[in-house]
């Protein structure tokens, strides 16, 4: 069961673990977790880190196909719009991966975050919350409200982060040295040692 899951995940058909845990008396859904890790190991799998850039990009491209419903005299404008929201809204999404932002929230809800913050700014606000209603129009209002909640939290964090970046540059590298030194001790303690050139593993 845990190579059914996890090549369900390889190859891009992911099934919920509790929807196959139900399917099988064994193992339970916490015993197949720590199997994954053991499995993987054995095959010495890289995992594939996603980042907002993909889900950024992919939502750019839908926005494209959703402006293509709109009148032919606003097209044009609309698209102009849509690609400086897109320009800031990568600034974001590097401002965003700078913060614990991916550590809390999916790729998906960075980007998306980021994109309707950089349309507040650019102009295209009206346009991008149509395209959300129009796209998760299905949703429960209460998974709606949450989602509005992580997707604000994601845009402010980033825009914080970005402001940040846009400081003095001296200060801003002094700043980040302080907070870079202790995180880097905990890195040293946190790694692998059979990945670790230095260790006698």
């Amino acid at each position: 069961m845990t190579c059914l899951f996890l090549s369900a995940k390889v190859e891009n058909a992911f099934k919920p673990l509790e929807e196959l845990s139900k399917k099988a008396k064994w193992p339970k859904p916490d015993e197949m977790l720590a199997l994954e890790f053991t499995l993987s190991k054995g095959l010495k799998y890289d995992f594939s880190v996603h980042h907002p850039y993909w889900a950024l990009h992919g939502l750019l491209l839908d926005m494209q196909q959703y402006l293509k419903e709109t009148p032919s005299r606003a097209r044009a404008e609309a698209y102009e719009k849509l690609t400086a929201t897109y320009n800031l809204a990568v600034q974001r999404v590097t401002a965003a991966t700078l913060t614990d932002l991916p550590l809390t929230h999916p790729p998906s809800q960075i980007a998306l975050g980021c994109f309707i913050g950089a349309a507040r700014e650019c102009d295209f606000r009206s346009q991008a919350e149509s395209f959300m209603q129009k796209r998760l129009s299905k949703e429960s209002p209460e998974a709606l409200t949450e989602l509005r909640a992580r997707l604000d939290d994601a845009a402010a964090q980033a825009l914080i982060q970005s402001r940040f970046l846009n400081e003095d540059k001296k200060v801003v590298q002094a700043r980040l040295r302080a907070q870079a030194s202790p995180i880097d001790a905990k890195l040293k303690l946190c790694r692998n040692p059979e990945r670790n050139p230095d260790s006698l593993l």
